[in-house]
C-alpha cells in the first residue's frame, strides 16, 4: 500500500512539474516570438511632432514594416527589445551602449527604398532617436529646391497631396476669411507690416491653396519663401554656403561606387559622412588631401545614402539641416496608422476613430 501511495505521489508531482514546465516554455516561446517580430518584422512608433502633417499627425501610433527594405540585424543587444534590460543592469555593458557589438547586416527585403516612401530611420545627429520623413531623393540623384519646389535630376517632382507650405494671403473680408480658415482647421497667423500691410500667413496644401485662390474674399496669394542667407544652420553646416530651406542645392546624393574629386567644396559636403559612416580619417591642407594618412585626389563611396524631407516643409528638421541618411540607418517603411489619442479629451472621446487603419501614403 505504501508503495502504491509513493508511486501515486510521484506521478502527481511529475504531472504538475510537466504542466509548470509547459507553461514556462510557452511563456518563453511567446516572448521569443514577440522579440523576433519586433526586431525582424514590424514595430510601432509614436509620432510626437507635426513635421509629416498631413500624412501623419501628432499623436499617431504607426505600424512600421521592416520586411519592405529587409530586416536589419541589431548592432548591439541594446537594440533588442526586453533583452536590452539585462544589459542595462550591467555597468560594464552599459558603458558600451553606443558601440557596435557586431558587423551591420541587412537581410533581403521585398524591395528597396523608393522616392516618395515614408521611412522610419535613425536620426543622423543622434542615432538613438527615431525620425519619420519622406524619402525625396535616392543614392545617385541630384537634388535641388528652388522657390520651395523640389527638383530631382533636373525634373520637377509632383509631390504628394499631403505636402504643405506657408502662403501669404491678402483678403478683403477678414472676419469671414478667418472664419473659413477656422472651419477648415487650417493653421494661420495674422501679420501686420508697414511694407506689406495686413495679411495672413497660412499653412496649406496645394489643393487648398488653389481652392482659396478662387475665393472672392481673397485678393492675392504669395508663396512664402525663406530668403537666401549665409548660415551654418543648414547642411553642410558651413557659412560659406548661401542657401535656405526653400533655396537649396543642387547636391548629389552619394551612391555606392560613385567617385568624387576631393575638392574643397566636396570635402565640405561629404567629409562628415566619409568620417562618420565610411570610417575614414580625413586631413587637408592648402595643397593636398589625406585619407587615413595617404595623399589622395579622389574617393569612391562604399555605401548608398538617402535624402529625407518632412511634408510640413517649413516645420521639419530634415536632410536640409543634417544631410544624408546612410543605408544602415534605415529601419522600415511606415505603412499604417493604428491609433491616435487626443490628450485634450477623456475616455472614448479621446480616440480619434478616423485615424485608425489609415494607410500612409
Amino acid at each position: 500500500m505504501r508503495k502504491v501511495l509513493y508511486l501515486y505521489s510521484y506521478y502527481v508531482i511529475a504531472a504538475r512539474l510537466k504542466k509548470w514546465l509547459l507553461r514556462v516554455l510557452l511563456m518563453f516561446g511567446v516572448i521569443l516570438l514577440a522579440v523576433v517580430l519586433r526586431v525582424f518584422v514590424l514595430s510601432f512608433f509614436f509620432i510626437p511632432t507635426n513635421s509629416m502633417a498631413n500624412a501623419i499627425l501628432p499623436g499617431d501610433r504607426i505600424l512600421v514594416s521592416k520586411l519592405h527594405y529587409g530586416p536589419l540585424m541589431p548592432a548591439s543587444p541594446f537594440e533588442i527589445p526586453w533583452v536590452n534590460v539585462l544589459f542595462y543592469l550591467n555597468g560594464d555593458a552599459r558603458a558600451m551602449a553606443d558601440d557596435e557589438w557586431w558587423p551591420i547586416h541587412r537581410f533581403d527585403g521585398l524591395g528597396g527604398v523608393e522616392r516618395g516612401d515614408v521611412v522610419v530611420f535613425k536620426c543622423p545627429p543622434n542615432n538613438k532617436q527615431r525620425y519619420v520623413k519622406r524619402c525625396v531623393a535616392l543614392a545617385g540623384d541630384t537634388l535641388k529646391v528652388s522657390y520651395g519646389k523640389l527638383f530631382v535630376n533636373s525634373r520637377f517632382c509632383k509631390e504628394p497631396a499631403t505636402v504643405t507650405n506657408y502662403y501669404m494671403i491678402w483678403n478683403n473680408d477678414s472676419i469671414l476669411f478667418y472664419q473659413l480658415l477656422d472651419a477648415w482647421g487650417v493653421e494661420y497667423k495674422r501679420i501686420d507690416t508697414a511694407a506689406d500691410g495686413i495679411y495672413a500667413e497660412v499653412r496649406l496644401t496645394e489643393a487648398l491653396m488653389k481652392q482659396l485662390l478662387s475665393n472672392q474674399m481673397v485678393d492675392s496669394i504669395r508663396h512664402f519663401v525663406y530668403p537666401l542667407e549665409k548660415t551654418s544652420n543648414l547642411f553642410p553646416e558651413d557659412d560659406s554656403y548661401c542657401w535656405s530651406p526653400d533655396e537649396f542645392g543642387p547636391v548629389i546624393i552619394p551612391k555606392k561606387g560613385m567617385r568624387i574629386e576631393l575638392t574643397h567644396d566636396n570635402i565640405l559636403r561629404y567629409g562628415t559622412i566619409m568620417e562618420k559612416y565610411e570610417n575614414l580619417k580625413i586631413g587637408r591642407n592648402a595643397n593636398s588631401c589625406k585619407i587615413d594618412g595617404k595623399k589622395v585626389r579622389a574617393y569612391r563611396f562604399k555605401k548608398d545614402y538617402y535624402f529625407m524631407m518632412g511634408d510640413n516643409r517649413h516645420n521639419s528638421t530634415d536632410s536640409r539641416y543634417w544631410g544624408f541618411v546612410p543605408e544602415e540607418y534605415i529601419i522600415g517603411k511606415a505603412v499604417m496608422v493604428v491609433g491616435n489619442i487626443n490628450p485634450d479629451s477623456k475616455g472614448w472621446k479621446s480616440i480619434r476613430w478616423e485615424r485608425i487603419g489609415k494607410i500612409i501614403r
